[in-house]
């Protein structure tokens, strides 16, 4: 692997070491106060220590059917109802910090029930679909591998589908579906301007999934590098960026999971307004979510190896390292022994005034360590 690539996946893989998407995970994001009667839309604060910008809100509408496609942006939500037209597939996006009052004003003028309100504004609810008979609502985390942090970012999505009109919410601007706003406005590259409101809910949720398979790719691109680099040189940030990877993928699992158990309901489950052409396409969307599983499971299992690969790799150093100074202090202990019994202060003693003495105790040292170290070479322990 060339040395500038190496670089880039370890300058990665140590960047994904900070705690702040497993925290995110253990404390939530954002509570609601405790106490209030179900359905009551209030504004969700942050947890202590979660700096996430706030977004202003922004409210976008694509209006489409086979014929054309208008757009409109940066609209109210009163705006953005009266755009609505019958007889066409009517996207509403919102997107940015939600508020109530937005929240409830559209739920209300398109029949939303007030739990589904107070869900959309809680941006840490779980993974799920509930088909309410005049509106299908959903719940997804959308995850995307940012390359300018080098980090995982989640965000919550809310998608509520009426007979002719998506209802979508995402927390933040930047988003992953440009290219089916393109194929909306182009009329090109597949059938999104002949089917439905429910196919382009389908096709809002494959964005997301599809964006699932890639976050784990990037992220499973440095375990090999990482492996070089144990089996190389262990050291203490290897194991900070192999339990980061490791916060990185249960919350990975923790997306993904509950959102295939619901793909795997709507697949048993009737609903009204997804059309039986639409639901052959989620059978896809159900097999990438089966596919992003079992590369997590993959990459856990990996991660796994490659910590107990460093934890033997610091084990097998240390055992060199204690290794190498028990055979110098296995060496030094005679020649030890023979300084400290000319050493002592007795009058008549071997060699004490003999001429070449000094000489003489200096050979039978260095003979001694030499051959000590020629019998370890034998014993093969050198």
């Amino acid at each position: 692997m060339p040395p500038h690539t190496k670089k880039r996946h370890s300058s990665t893989l140590r960047s994904l070491t900070r705690p702040k998407t497993l925290n995110k995970l253990l404390r939530g994001r954002a509570r609601k106060p405790p106490g209030l009667p179900p359905g009551t839309l209030t504004r969700t604060e942050r947890p202590p220590g979660d700096a996430a910008p706030h977004f202003p809100l922004q409210i976008a509408v694509m209006t489409y059917d086979e014929a054309g496609c208008r757009e409109t942006r940066n609209v109210s939500a009163r705006e953005a109802l009266a755009l609505r037209e019958p007889g066409k597939v009517n996207w509403i996006d919102v997107e940015g910090h939600l508020d109530p009052e937005t929240v409830q004003f559209l739920g209300e003028a398109l029949g939303i029930h007030p739990l589904v309100q107070e869900d959309i504004l809680n941006t840490d609810h779980r993974p799920k679909f509930e088909d309410y008979g005049t509106f299908f609502f959903a719940v997804l985390k959308m995850i995307e591998f940012r390359p300018e942090s080098a980090s995982v970012h989640i965000e919550n999505v809310s998608i509520v589908l009426t007979p002719d009109t998506v209802l979508f919410f995402q927390e933040e601007h930047d988003d992953v579906f440009e290219r089916i706003r393109d194929r909306i406005r182009t009329g090109l590259g597949g059938r999104i301007r002949k089917l439905g409101a429910d196919y382009l809910a389908y096709a809002l949720m494959d964005a997301i999934v599809d964006h699932y398979l890639i976050t784990i790719d990037r992220l499973s691109a440095g375990t090999e590098n990482l492996e070089l680099e144990i089996l190389d040189d262990p050291h203490t940030s290897q194991m900070q960026q192999i339990l980061g990877l490791k916060g990185e993928s249960i919350v990975l699992r923790k997306a993904i999971l509950p959102l295939r158990e619901a793909f795997t309901t709507l697949q048993h489950t009737p609903a009204d307004l997804i059309s039986k052409n639409t639901r052959i396409f989620m059978r896809d969307v159900r097999d990438h979510l089966d596919q992003s599983l079992e590369n997590i499971d993959t990459l856990r299992e990996v991660l796994t190896v490659l910590l107990d690969l460093y934890l033997s790799s610091v084990s097998n150093r240390q055992n060199q390292v204690t290794y190498t100074l028990t055979l110098v202090a296995t060496i030094f202990l005679p020649l030890t022994f023979i300084a400290g019994v000319y050493g002592m202060n007795f009058k008549y003693m071997p060699l004490l005034e003999y001429r070449y003495g000094y000489p003489v105790a200096w050979a039978i040292m260095i003979g001694v360590a030499g051959g000590m170290l020629l019998w370890f070479k034998r014993k093969n322990w050198l």
